[in-house]
C-alpha cells in the first residue's frame, strides 16, 4: 500500500474498509490512503510521533497516541476531515496507549502504566465522568467485541475477557482467562 524510502507503521482501516490511516515513522506524520491502493496518500497531521490506533465505527473519529513533551505517550482524538486537528483526550505523567472505541462510540478502552504496571482502563468518549480499571493483574491491547458485550485484552501471554455493558452507563464483570 505504501512505497516510500521511510518506514511506515500503525495502519488503521476505516470501518467501511475503504481507507487506511498510517504513520510515516521517521517524520511522525499521519497519512490517509484508499485501501485499494489507488490515488496518492493525503497528509492528515504532523506531530511529535503521532500515530492512530482506532477509527470509530461511524467513521467520524480517529484516536491514537502521541509522544508528549517529557517522553510519555498520551492519547488524542480528531474528527476525520481533510486536515486533522488532534485534540488531547488523556494527558498524564503515565504512558497511555492502544486506545479503542467501543462499537457504539461512547467509551474508549486503553492501556496505562499509571499504577506501576500496564492495566486496561475505560473512559467515556469524548468526555464525561468516570474511569474504570477493567484488568486486575496487568493488561494491554484492549479490543471490544463487535456487540460491545465483551472486552478482550492480553495479560502477559493470556487472553482475558471481561463481560461489559455500555448502556445506560459502563459496567463490567471480573475478567477471566
Amino acid at each position: 500500500l505504501t512505497f516510500h524510502d521511510s518506514s511506515e507503521g500503525f495502519p488503521v482501516a476505516s470501518a467501511a474498509g475503504t481507507d487506511v490511516v498510517f504513520t510515516m515513522l521517521r517524520a511522525g506524520e499521519l497519512y490517509r490512503k484508499r485501501a485499494d491502493g489507488s490515488g496518492q496518500e493525503t497528509l492528515l497531521a504532523q506531530g511529535h510521533i503521532l500515530s492512530a490506533s482506532d477509527w470509530s465505527a461511524d467513521g467520524h473519529y480517529l484516536i491514537g497516541q502521541r509522544l508528549g513533551e517529557t517522553n510519555e505517550f498520551n492519547l488524542w482524538y480528531a474528527r476525520v476531515e481533510e486536515k486533522l486537528q488532534p485534540t488531547p483526550y488523556l494527558v498524564t505523567p503515565a504512558n497511555e496507549n492502544g486506545p479503542r472505541f467501543s462499537p457504539d462510540g461512547r467509551f474508549v478502552a486503553y492501556s496505562s502504566d499509571e499504577s506501576g504496571q500496564y492495566e486496561v482502563y475505560v473512559k467515556p468518549f469524548p468526555g464525561g465522568e468516570g474511569k474504570w480499571q477493567v484488568s486486575t493483574q496487568g493488561g494491554r491491547q484492549p479490543h471490544w467485541s463487535r456487540s460491545s458485550g465483551e472486552l478482550f485484552f492480553l495479560q502477559g501471554a493470556d487472553l482475558m475477557v471481561a463481560g461489559v455493558s455500555t448502556k445506560p452507563g459502563f459496567s463490567f464483570t471480573p475478567p477471566r482467562r
